[in-house]
């Protein structure tokens, strides 16, 4: 927490002494000194030049140093992997992306993340800064401990050995989280909530999760599913879930289900705009704002993702008082209007004494987010051990 802190106050406040870094923090000269020379080693800060002197020598100014490394983010979605060059202030340098083309095989997904990592680690080669490391946005369970993905329900994995399997390709450390988790340590070091410590971020794609940081740590719980808000009930006669159980969050607010609710509510509204759209160019967005042109059953659906989604954001800060709350996500993305339907909701869902109190974002990355947030997990490793990866 003490590195996190001394990293962060010279990245917001830099150049700045180690002096006043000490009284800023509330840390002693002989702590700050020793954290500071361990964040130089690693090259993310530097000494960049002195101050005014305030009756002795001059101080020694410090610095966030953004080009000191490199970082690689990957991001596995089921319809395609992306992989880019990052740097340490979470900038995109370089980004390649891949088709999967509906196939989400093991063999096939593991195979195109390897194609297109190597094509980014090339780009790292050329560089002269160092290299940090690889982290993987993945979206399904995933253990933490062995990188293993216990279970995709979208795309049928179940106990797949992701991080071993890449490893003997790839020939480099990789680390592996859920996407949403990512997605939180992303806003956490380079987006919204750089100056937060208390985190969630609820990501409404395919499925609905999140990522929970407390006290400037990822939070994943005992068994690793810490964040599992989609499967919440929130509706005891509700619709079947991916999950087996009935009435789940997810059931209400998925792009899954949105558009399975489109196909349902056809038969009672034929007369719908979204009845003339061909199903293959069907979108979340039509989908969501066809309710602007006064379509009963866009309008219903719109009002069903907003008020469930309130409930959702509700539920977790509810549990996790935290400071912020990021929304990310295909679902988020299609309609800017659904962030302010569900904080209207949120605010009245909440205890009164946080009502009002919480900050409730879209995220700082939109597409970008999961490679952006594969970053931040190497980064955030790079930050809370004594080591550089792979040493």
């Amino acid at each position: 927490l003490n590195r996190i802190a001394v990293l962060k106050m010279i990245r917001d406040k830099g150049p700045i002494s180690r002096a006043d870094l000490a009284k800023e923090i509330g840390l002693s000269p002989s702590t700050i000194s020793n954290l500071t020379w361990s964040l130089i080693k690693k090259s993310l800060i530097r000494e960049s030049s002195f101050g005014v002197s305030r009756g002795g020598r001059r101080p020694l100014l410090l610095q966030f140093h953004k080009d000191g490394g490199r970082l690689v983010g990957v991001e596995v979605e089921a319809d395609e992997v992306s992989a880019a060059v990052v740097d340490l202030d979470g900038k995109i340098l370089s980004l390649k992306e891949t088709s999967l083309k509906g196939d989400c095989s093991p063999d096939k997904v593991l195979g195109k993340t390897v194609s297109v990592l190597k094509e980014v680690l090339k780009e790292v080669q050329k560089e002269e800064s160092s290299f940090y490391g690889i982290g993987i946005s993945f979206p399904g369970v995933v253990d933490n401990a062995t990188g293993a993905c216990l279970f995709w329900a979208t795309s049928g994995w179940s106990q797949v050995n992701t991080k071993e399997i890449l490893e003997k390709e790839i020939n480099y450390p990789i680390l592996i989280e859920s996407d949403v988790r990512t997605e939180a340590l992303g806003e956490f070091w380079f987006g919204a909530a750089k100056n937060v410590s208390n985190l969630v971020c609820i990501k409404v794609d395919n499925g609905v999760g999140s990522g929970v940081i407390l006290d400037g740590h990822l939070y994943r719980g005992t068994n690793s599913i810490a964040g599992e808000i989609g499967h919440i009930m929130v509706d005891p006669n509700g619709d079947k879930c991916s999950c087996g159980r009935v009435g789940c969050l997810e059931t209400k607010i998925s792009a899954l289900s949105i558009m399975r609710m489109v196909h349902s509510g056809i038969k009672q509204h034929p007369d719908s705009i979204l009845a003339s759209i061909p199903q293959n160019e069907l979108t979340l967005q039509k989908i969501l704002s066809s309710r602007i042109k006064g379509d009963k059953l866009g309008q219903k659906i719109f009002n069903q993702v907003s008020t469930f989604l309130g409930i959702g954001v509700a539920t977790a800060v509810n549990v996790y008082d935290p400071e912020m709350v990021i929304l990310t996500g295909s679902v988020i993305e299609a309609d800017d209007r659904l962030l302010e339907s569900a904080k209207a909701v949120e605010t009245r869902q909440v205890l009164r004494t946080v009502a009002n109190k919480v900050e409730i974002r879209k995220s700082s990355f939109g597409d970008d987010a999961g490679v952006v947030g594969a970053a931040a997990l190497v980064f955030q490793r790079l930050i809370s051990r004594p080591k550089v990866m792979g040493e």
